[in-house]
C-alpha cells in the first residue's frame, strides 16, 4: 500500500473535487431557475458528508512529511502555493461577481460586498485558507498533542452546532486533518481491511451514511458522520489498491487539485449565466456548467506547465517551465 500511497491519495481527491464540482452546480442550477437533471439532487444530498471531509482528510496523511522541513522552508511554501492562490481567486471570484451583478444582480456589487468575498466564510476559497492555517497550527503542536485534540476539536464542533459556521467547520475539519496524520502514523491499521467482516462492517457503515442525507438527515459536520468518512475512504483504498492501471484524468485531477479547486467556481458561474443567456434545458446547462468547471481548469493545468505567467496563478514566483530538449 505504501507504494500506491500518492496514487490513491489523488484518486480520492479527485473524487471530492468532483463531487464539489456537482454540488456548486446543483446551486448553480438553481439560482439561475433552471430544473435538475435527474439523480442530483439525491447525489450531492448524499455525499454532503464526503465533498471536503475527504479531501481534509487525505490531506493530512501528508502532514508528517511536510513537517520535516525547516520553518522557513515550510511557511515560505505554504505561503507560495497555499494563501497566494486564495488571494488570487479570492480576487477573481470578486471580479466575477462584480460583472456578473451588472448583468444579473440587478444591482451594483459595491466595495463592501467585494472585501465580504475575502473575509465571508462562504466564499469557497475558505478551504485554502482552512488549509494554510491547518499546517500552521500543525507545525505549531507535537504530534500527540494533535492526536488528543481531536475528540476535542469534534465534541466543540458538535456543541457549536452552527451547521456551516466556521465555529463549526474549522474544527471539524481540523480534527479530521489531524485523523489523516494520525491513521498515516499508524500503517498497519490498514491491515484490519485483510479480514472480510471488517470490510463488511466498513460498507454498512458506509451506506448508512451516504443514504442519511438523502432520507433528511443532519450530516455536514456531525461526530456521527465521521465513521462514514473513514469508512468511505478506507474502501475507495482498498478499491484503488486493486485498480493496478493508471487513471490518468482521474489522477491530474487529484493531483493538481489545488487548481481545479480555486479554479472551478468563477468559470462555472460564468456558464451559468451563459447557460440563461442561451435559454438552455436541464440536460445543456448542465453539460457545459460541468465542462466549464473542469475542463476549463483542465486546460488551466497544461497550460501551468508551459507558460510562467499561468503558473503565478496558483503559486507566487512560480519556475519557468522547462524548455523541450533540442534532439
Amino acid at each position: 500500500m505504501a507504494a500506491q500511497r500518492l496514487v490513491w491519495i489523488d484518486r480520492i481527491r479527485a473524487l471530492g473535487i468532483i463531487m464539489v464540482v456537482t454540488y456548486h452546480t446543483e446551486i448553480a442550477l438553481v439560482s439561475r431557475g433552471i430544473d435538475l437533471i435527474p439523480g442530483m439532487w439525491t447525489w450531492n444530498a448524499a455525499t454532503s458528508a464526503m465533498r471536503m471531509q475527504i479531501i481534509i482528510f487525505v490531506s493530512g496523511f501528508l502532514l508528517e512529511r511536510t513537517l520535516r522541513k525547516s520553518w522557513g522552508v515550510f511557511l515560505d511554501n505554504k505561503l507560495r502555493t497555499i494563501a497566494w492562490p486564495w488571494f488570487v481567486w479570492t480576487s477573481i471570484l470578486a471580479i466575477f461577481l462584480v460583472i456578473g451583478s451588472w448583468g444579473f444582480g440587478g444591482h451594483t456589487f459595491g466595495w463592501q460586498q467585494v472585501l465580504d468575498t475575502y473575509l465571508s466564510q462562504y466564499t469557497y476559497t475558505w478551504y485554502l485558507a482552512y488549509l494554510f492555517a491547518f499546517f500552521v497550527i500543525a507545525r505549531l503542536l507535537t504530534p500527540a498533542i494533535r492526536a488528543w485534540s481531536i475528540p476535542v476539536l469534534l465534541v466543540f464542533a458538535q456543541w457549536v452546532g452552527d451547521y456551516d459556521g466556521w465555529h463549526t467547520r474549522f474544527p471539524y475539519m481540523l480534527a479530521l486533518f489531524f485523523l489523516g496524520e494520525l491513521v498515516a502514523r499508524h500503517p498497519r491499521w490498514w491491515d484490519v481491511l485483510q479480514r472480510s467482516w471488517v470490510v463488511a462492517l466498513f460498507v454498512l457503515v458506509t451506506v448508512a451514511s451516504l443514504v442519511a442525507g438523502p432520507l433528511g438527515f443532519k450530516t455536514w459536520y456531525t461526530i456521527w458522520s465521521v465513521p462514514g468518512t473513514v469508512t468511505f475512504v478506507a474502501l475507495l483504498v482498498l478499491l484503488s489498491d486493486r485498480i493496478t492501471r493508471p487513471i490518468g484524468w482521474l489522477e491530474t485531477i487529484g493531483r493538481e487539485a489545488i487548481v481545479f479547486y480555486a479554479s472551478h467556481l468563477p468559470f462555472l458561474k460564468t456558464a451559468s449565466y451563459l447557460a440563461v443567456i442561451l435559454g438552455l434545458g436541464r440536460w445543456p446547462a448542465t453539460i457545459l456548467i460541468l465542462a466549464a468547471a473542469l475542463g476549463i481548469p483542465a486546460l488551466l493545468v497544461k497550460l501551468r506547465s508551459r507558460y510562467r505567467a499561468v503558473g503565478w496563478l496558483y503559486e507566487w514566483g512560480p519556475k519557468s517551465p522547462a524548455k523541450p530538449a533540442v534532439p
